[in-house]
């Protein structure tokens, strides 16, 4: 990823944050012919083991590129995507001679997979998801176990141990403090969710 000095991640924290708060990844594995194969994936961030874990369904395609991955030794690549949006040159503080961009905050994760299919490391995943965004107060433990049994008999686990991180913070750090007033309060001022989450990104020096 180009991270222009001013755009690098304020911290390791920060990007770890990213991780965790902005789950739903892009996963892009490429097989021995060299094409991008891609999911889009909700993926846990164990920190203390240093690894990214998740699940696919059993026909992806892409989980037999995993497992070939895992035999060459070859790195996926895993997307976050943070905070994001249009950036009008009309909320700065010079108008002229100014073209219009793009604030966002990104997470590049890349390392080598290995896949699984033990039913208790993939129960323990999808126990773990719902248990990060389950809100109606559904629980795994709830459901039949020969449902339960079917259900992950589907699936095909994996988890990815983190080789590198990369971070980017496009937060408008290269406009003076009038500009990037400016860039606030005309995010502010669309009354969309999107660009309040943003400024918010902004004013907090964080993704979230």
């Amino acid at each position: 990823m180009y991270i222009p000095s001013a755009f690098a991640s304020p911290s390791d924290e920060a990007t770890a944050r990213l991780i965790d708060e902005f789950g739903f990844a892009v996963l892009v594995a490429c097989g021995a012919g060299g094409v991008p194969v891609v999911s889009h994936v909700p993926l846990l961030h164990d920190r203390q083991r240093n690894v990214l874990i998740g699940h696919l369904a059993g026909p992806n395609p892409q989980a037999e590129i995993l497992e070939e991955c895992a035999r060459a030794g070859r790195e996926v690549l895993a997307v976050f995507q943070g905070p994001h949006g249009y950036i009008s040159p009309s909320w700065y503080a010079a108008k002229h001679n100014s073209v219009p961009t793009w604030n966002y905050a990104a997470a590049h994760v890349y390392g080598v997979p290995a896949t699984f299919s033990s039913p208790d490391r993939l129960r323990a995943i999808v126990d773990s998801l719902a248990k990060k965004y389950e809100r109606m107060g559904w629980t795994l433990a709830a459901q039949d176990e020969d449902y339960v049994a079917r259900m992950l008999g589907g699936i095909v686990g994996f988890e990815i141990a983190i080789a590198r991180i990369e971070g980017k913070f496009k937060m408008s750090q290269n406009r003076n403090a009038a500009d990037r007033a400016g860039v606030l309060a005309g995010l502010e001022a669309t009354g969309r969710a999107d660009d309040a989450q943003l400024a918010r990104a902004m004013r907090a020096g964080k993704p979230a």
